[in-house]
């Protein structure tokens, strides 16, 4: 939380700012953060809850200590290619598998080499889980335009299990439209789950735009 003098600065800051402080807080403190601005202690974004910590890069999950075989060859290049080219290669990416199949390792290696690559690059990295109770947490807080401004406003989203939006409706709509504006403004999407999109038990809208891109198999 960042406080500012007034609300014409905060927003501004809020508006034009976040992402080169939110990489600044990324250098100092080697987490994925998520920086707001405000003013006499009133957030101009609601805070993170305390029993989620921010999201951080394990530093051993990286492309250089993967080991590539025939099983996840596929998965592998197309995570180096998006790294290099975010939102134009590859656009979204889908990997999906069964649990302990290096899904997690490749997410973090993405994240690596992007940030090595221009270390200004908005990066939101969430499970699913914590999309939908961020999201419904907005809802409650009457915060929804900002919770879709941080997410909207990002060069890269990466939603780790996207499967658990089965049955929410609500949070499936909102994911509909963040996904819309991110790949419209050529923004990269990629998401995990443990099946296939086809496999998925989500909207048909949804499942149609999982498979624009490329759809790998751990």
């Amino acid at each position: 939380e960042i406080g500012c003098p007034d609300p014409v600065k905060a927003q501004f800051l809020q508006d034009h700012c976040q992402a080169a402080f939110t990489q600044a807080a990324l250098s100092a403190t080697g987490h994925l953060v998520t920086v707001h601005f405000s003013v006499a202690g009133r957030p101009t974004s609601p805070r993170r809850p305390a029993a989620e910590p921010p999201f951080k890069l394990h530093p051993d999950y990286s492309f250089d200590n993967f080991v590539v075989g025939p099983c996840n060859r596929l998965a592998h290049a197309s995570c180096v290619a998006v790294s290099h080219a975010l939102g134009t290669t590859y656009n979204p990416l889908f990997l999906y598998g069964s649990v302990g199949l290096v899904k997690t390792h490749l997410l973090h290696a993405i994240c690596h080499e992007v940030i090595r690559g221009n270390s200004a690059t908005a990066i939101q990295f969430l499970s699913c889980e914590s999309f939908m109770n961020r999201f419904i947490s907005a809802i409650e807080q009457a915060t929804v335009a900002d919770f879709q401004r941080q997410l909207r406003s990002v060069d890269l989203l990466i939603i780790d299990d996207i499967q658990f939006l089965r049955e929410r409706e609500r949070s499936q709509e909102e994911f509909f439209h963040t996904f819309n504006a991110l790949y419209n403004n050529h923004k990269q999407i990629i998401l995990t789950a443990d099946s296939s999109p086809s496999d998925l038990s989500v909207e048909d809208r949804l499942i149609s735009r999982f498979k624009w891109g490329l759809v790998a198999r751990l």
